[in-house]
């Protein structure tokens, strides 16, 4: 499972772990003792290529299990010749709510249940996630319940419901200003509103297309985040606070560096700046890319490698 879980650059998925490792940078110094034990132990050249990726990408982290080339001596031999990693492929994980897609140096990742439902990696030019919210009756931050694969796209979508709740009728008011004797679920609910949210993603090029479909109560305000990896720079976008690293992506295209390596995004759209909503997640302590809108939202964003 840990090879479709490994990043081009070394990393690991971190976003669907249930600990308090959820979504943080992982690295694989864990993992070096039992590759490099099973890759002597099995003669598995996938196995000391794992360990030849974790001397490459985290070896200083490596130190405190050199204790374990003391006391197992057999650690010292020289690993098997490597054999390929996966570096090409499409892997669904029903179980954990993931789908991990690689195309040699980018990846992404598609989860469920998770309020970042898209990643993306380009050697060190990361999207740490892809969030999108709504100014639906303080409920409106978007996560899909699970992932379904439709003709080689996915598919996330969630539906919510508001109602309006009226004043208790006089017959059933007790008269000593009890509120818990008046609960909401015993009061009359009336203008009940609708929002549907599907988000379908594909790749395209050298990288995604994701399509965002918001509807069922008109006029609802709706922000988007791309959320990057802190350390890179921006073209193409707008300032907006400086003091929480916020941006607009007003239209066209922008991009995202890191060294050499680039991630492009876009086109944007500016239509409100209301852009941390009611009842969204607040911002993530990292760089952070709006675009907004108002329902009906249809909008189409790629992000690829540069």
């Amino acid at each position: 499972m840990t090879f479709y879980y490994v990043h081009p650059n070394g990393e690991v998925v971190t976003e669907v772990s249930g600990r308090q490792d959820r979504a943080i940078i992982g690295t694989l110094e864990n993992y070096y003792y039992p590759y490099r034990f099973m890759a002597h132990y099995d003669g598995d050249g996938r196995y000391a290529a794992m360990c030849r990726l974790i001397e490459k990408t985290a070896f200083p982290k490596t130190a405190p299990y050199l204790y374990l080339f003391l006391e197992d001596h057999s650690l010292w031999k020289e690993l098997p010749p490597s054999e390929p990693l996966p570096s090409d492929y499409i892997k669904a994980f029903p179980y954990s709510g993931l789908v991990r897609i690689r195309r040699g140096d980018y990846d992404a990742s598609v989860v469920s249940k998770n309020p970042l439902f898209f990643t993306f990696h380009n050697g060190r030019a990361v999207l740490q996630g892809v969030r999108v919210a709504s100014a639906f009756f303080g409920k409106g931050q978007f996560s899909s319940d699970e992932i379904l694969r439709e003709e080689g796209k996915w598919i996330l979508k969630s539906e919510l419901q508001g109602p309006y709740y009226q004043p208790f009728t006089g017959d059933w008011i007790p008269g000593d200003g009890d509120w818990g004797k008046m609960p909401r679920g015993q009061r009359e609910q009336t203008e009940i509103q609708h929002l549907e949210t599907k988000v379908i993603i594909q790749e395209s090029g050298r990288g995604f297309e994701l399509t965002f479909d918001i509807s069922g109560t008109d006029n609802v305000p709706v922000s988007m985040e791309l959320i990057f990896r802190p350390g890179g720079a921006f073209s193409g976008v707008e300032l907006h606070d400086p003091t929480n690293d916020s941006y607009l992506l007003k239209d066209g295209f922008g991009s995202y560096s890191f060294g050499g390596d680039v991630i492009d995004f876009g086109p944007g759209t500016y239509a409100h700046s209301w852009l941390q909503l009611r009842g969204a997640l607040p911002k993530m302590d990292a760089p952070t890319v709006y675009l907004t809108g108002f329902t009906p939202f249809h909008r189409k964003i790629f992000i690829s490698a540069g």
